[in-house]
């Protein structure tokens, strides 16, 4: 079953996309809230298909919540509803995954839920506490990715080696995308500027090239892969990047105006880093 969540904190904005949404998709679950702090509760231990955020909101709003959701729940697909469209390039940098300008109308929804259609991962719930296994404890390498100033995978506090220089990049482009699924065509279209002839057996072994090392540093787990496509667990991973947008005072300090400097294609999330840096300075 489908699960939607919805925060808006106008009550008859929220009444109007539950109503729509029961029109549109009778089959599926939907979960309300009229705040961020509300629904953040129910998100760490409530996975979903959908959100569908507002973004101007009286306590935390829909865009630094988006963060936190997409933290807990990287799969989500989210949807922002807002009154104001310069919000717009904010949103995208986040990787939304939609933008409804109110009102909110059927046709609106209708049209996202169609985008939509096709790319929804069904969400595995929180996985709850396993016993402990009576085998030998080996300890786990360390394992973190540096994102501001140029790009790099450490083991053991070594940099990680590649077979291929483009393992790197695509695994890089999969940590910038923050948990989203990419699929073979847009990873072949950032990793390669001649896409005149086909890649995807090349695009196979360098996946397989990043299993390998990420097995080998224990941390194979945080790849999701579907047909035809690939992405990261945030959740599972120790990245300068993510603990910034979770607002963590050393990451926050760490940066100094450089994101994954060796890819062209990370300036549209360096502007967005830029925009979120400045804020916290005038705080």
């Amino acid at each position: 079953m489908m699960r939607i969540l919805t925060v808006e904190d106008e009550p008859i904005a929220r009444e109007g996309i539950i109503r729509l949404l029961h029109e549109i998709v009778p089959d599926a679950q939907i979960s309300s809230f009229e705040s961020s702090e509300a629904a953040l509760n129910e998100v760490k231990n409530k996975a979903y298909d959908i959100a569908f955020l507002d973004i101007c909101m009286k306590d935390v709003n829909g865009l630094d919540f988006a963060v936190l959701l997409k933290h807990y729940n990287p799969q989500v697909r989210i949807v922002f509803t807002t009154g104001y469209s310069q919000y717009a390039a904010d949103a995208y940098a986040l990787h939304a995954d939609g933008y409804i300008v109110k009102p909110v109308t059927k046709q609106k929804l209708l049209s996202e839920m169609k985008h939509l259609k096709g790319t929804v991962v069904q969400p595995e719930e929180p996985a709850a506490g396993k016993a402990g296994s009576t085998g030998p404890v080996r300890n786990k390498p360390s394992f973190r990715i540096q994102a501001f100033g140029n790009f790099e995978v450490f083991i053991n506090e070594i940099p990680a080696h590649f077979r291929y220089n483009l393992t790197k990049e695509m695994f890089a482009y999969l940590i910038d995308r923050r948990g989203a699924l990419c699929t073979n065509g847009e990873l072949i279209s950032i990793l390669w500027e001649d896409a005149s002839y086909n890649r995807t057996s090349y695009l196979k072994n360098l996946k397989s090239d990043l299993k390998e090392v990420l097995e080998t540093a224990g941390c194979g787990d945080i790849l999701v892969r579907q047909k035809g496509s690939i992405g990261v667990l945030p959740q599972k991973i120790s990245c300068d990047y993510y603990d910034f947008m979770l607002g963590k005072e050393s990451a926050v300090k760490s940066f100094r105006g450089e994101y994954m400097a060796q890819y062209s294609w990370g300036e549209n999330t360096l502007s967005f880093l830029n925009r979120m840096a400045g804020k916290n300075a005038g705080h």
